[in-house]
C-alpha cells in the first residue's frame, strides 16, 4: 500500500516536472519569438533609416509618372520656354540621351530639380530614361546647376516668398550699396556683383517684410514713371526706411506722385522728381544706376535736413555721400498739405469727367 502510494506521488512528482518543463520549452520559444520580432522590428527600424539615404537610379519615365513628380514639387518656377522646346524636340525625334542629369527629389519627398524635364515628357508624349536621385538634402537646392539656369528669383519661389525676382534684385542693389558705402566696392560697380544663394536667403529670411513692401512702393504703375530701375528704389527705400520709416514714406510718396512739396521748387525731392523724369524722358540725357542712387541719396539728406537745393549732382571724384541715417521727426503740417493736394488733384480730375460727359451729351 505505502510501495504503491509512493508510486502514484512519485508519478505525479514526474508529471509536473514535465508539464513545468514543457511550460519552460514554451515560455523559451515565446522569448525566441518575441527576441525574432524584436530582430524584425530592428531590421525595419534600419531599412527605414536607410531610406533617408541619398539613392540614385535610372528610371522610365512616361507621361504619367511625369505628372505624378510634378504634383510632388511644392511651388514650380517660372518655365524657360526655349529650355522645355529643346528638350521636347529632342524626346520627339528620339535624340534624348541618359546623362548624369538627373531629377532630384529631397528629404521631405519634394520635387526640388526636374520640372522642364517632367513638362517636356507630358508635351512630347513620350517616355524616356533619366537619372532620378532622392533624399538629397533640402539646402542642395542653392547649389544644383541645371540645364536652365536658376536665378535668384527662382531659389526665392521655391523657397515660399513672395514678389520673388523683385525682391532679389532689391536685395543685390542692398548689398552692393552697402559695399560702395564701405568702399570695398567703386560706385560703378554698383549692383553688378553677384549675390551668392546664402545672402539671398538670409536676407529673405530675416527682412522679408520690409523687402516686400520696399518692393510694392516703388514697382507700381506710376511708381514706375519716376523710379527707374524699381528695384534700385526698392533697395534705396529699403536702407532709409532701416532707421526712418515714416520719413522714408513721406520721401517716396511724394517722390512717386508729386504731391506735397514743402519747399516748392527748391525742395530736394522736387529736383529730384524733374530730373529722374528728364533722365526717362530722353536718351541724350540718360545716367547710370549708381549716378541716379547717389543723388537720391543726397535729396534724401536735404530732406532729412530740411534744407533746400536748386540742383543735384553726383561726380565719382567727389565721393559716395554718406546715407543720413537720423531719425528726424516728420511734421504732420507736409501730409495734410499732401491729402489737401491729393484731394484738390481727384476733384479737378473727376470735374474733367464731368465736363467732357456734358458736352458729348449735348453734341448728340
Amino acid at each position: 500500500m505505502t510501495t504503491s502510494t509512493s508510486a502514484s506521488t512519485s508519478s505525479r512528482r514526474a508529471s509536473s516536472k514535465s508539464t513545468l518543463g514543457a511550460s519552460k520549452s514554451t515560455l523559451g520559444a515565446s522569448k525566441s519569438t518575441l527576441g525574432a520580432s524584436k530582430s524584425t522590428l530592428g531590421a525595419s527600424k534600419s531599412t527605414l533609416g536607410a531610406s533617408k539615404k541619398f539613392t540614385a537610379k535610372v528610371e522610365r519615365i512616361g507621361p504619367k509618372k511625369a505628372r505624378q513628380y510634378l504634383d510632388m514639387m511644392p511651388r514650380n518656377r517660372r518655365q524657360r520656354g526655349r529650355v522645355k522646346d529643346r528638350y521636347i524636340k529632342a524626346m520627339t525625334k528620339g535624340q534624348w540621351k541618359l546623362t548624369g542629369e538627373a531629377i532630384k527629389f529631397n528629404t521631405r519627398g519634394e520635387l526640388i530639380d526636374g520640372q522642364h524635364r517632367l513638362e517636356a515628357i507630358i508635351a512630347s508624349n513620350k517616355e524616356v530614361e533619366i537619372l532620378v536621385c532622392r533624399n538629397v538634402p533640402a539646402e542642395a537646392f542653392m547649389e544644383l546647376d541645371t540645364g536652365a539656369t536658376r536665378s535668384p528669383g527662382d531659389l526665392l519661389t521655391v523657397a515660399g516668398y513672395d514678389y520673388t525676382n523683385g525682391v532679389a534684385s532689391a536685395i543685390r542693389f542692398i548689398t552692393s550699396i552697402y559695399k560702395v558705402e564701405a568702399g570695398t566696392v567703386s560706385p560703378s560697380s554698383l549692383a553688378r556683383e553677384r549675390v551668392d544663394p546664402e545672402t539671398l536667403l538670409e536676407y529673405a529670411e530675416a527682412y522679408s517684410e520690409a523687402l516686400v513692401e520696399s518692393v510694392r512702393k516703388t514697382m507700381s504703375k506710376q511708381a514706375r514713371t519716376v523710379c527707374s530701375p524699381p528695384s534700385m528704389f526698392a533697395a534705396l527705400y529699403y536702407v532709409f526706411a532701416e532707421h526712418n520709416k515714416k520719413g522714408a514714406d513721406q520721401f517716396f510718396d511724394t517722390l512717386i506722385d508729386g504731391l506735397g512739396y514743402e519747399q516748392g521748387r527748391h525742395d530736394p525731392i522736387y529736383q529730384l522728381r524733374r530730373m529722374l523724369e528728364q533722365f526717362k524722358a530722353s536718351k541724350h540725357q540718360r545716367r547710370p544706376n549708381f549716378y541716379k542712387a547717389a543723388i537720391t541719396i543726397k535729396a534724401w539728406n536735404a530732406f532729412q535736413n530740411r534744407a533746400t537745393i536748386s540742383s543735384l549732382r553726383f561726380s565719382e571724384n567727389e565721393g559716395w555721400p554718406e546715407i543720413d541715417r537720423r531719425k528726424t521727426r516728420v511734421t504732420e503740417s507736409v501730409a495734410a498739405k499732401r491729402r489737401q493736394k491729393r484731394e484738390r488733384a481727384a476733384k479737378k480730375k473727376a470735374s474733367k469727367k464731368t465736363t467732357k460727359k456734358s458736352s458729348r451729351s449735348r453734341k448728340r
